[in-house]
């Protein structure tokens, strides 16, 4: 299958998937909290005191806190470039539309003329 950037040379952005995402983004902030993180607290703070946990409980959540600040600037940032590929391939539509309309027109105006 021919997709639009193979044949436009425009280059979608790359779309990645939520976990991806998310691991990327929580991964700057507090790494415990990734997908592979979550997977070993349990073990990690099985003799964590009440007073550890209480304390780790308000890291994780300013962690959170953060990152749905840069979870909104990462999809702002992706919602601006599928606009502006949407924007990109329309116009090219466009243009190469317009360059097929012009040619046939001259070949109607060559025909005419040498007729």
């Amino acid at each position: 299958m021919t997709t639009q950037a193979s044949t436009t040379g425009i280059t979608p952005p790359k779309i990645h998937g939520g976990q991806e995402v998310y691991d990327s983004i929580m991964g700057d902030i507090e790494p415990e909290l990734t997908t592979a993180g979550l997977a070993t607290l349990d073990e990690k703070y099985k003799d964590e005191t009440a007073e550890a946990a209480a304390e780790r409980l308000e890291r994780y959540k300013k962690a959170f806190e953060e990152y749905n600040k840069r979870y909104a600037e990462y999809k702002q940032k992706q919602d601006d470039a599928v606009k502006k590929y949407g924007r990109d391939l329309a116009a090219d539509v466009e243009n190469k539309a317009s360059a097929k309309d012009a040619t046939a027109l001259d070949d109607i105006e060559s025909a005419i003329f040498n007729s």
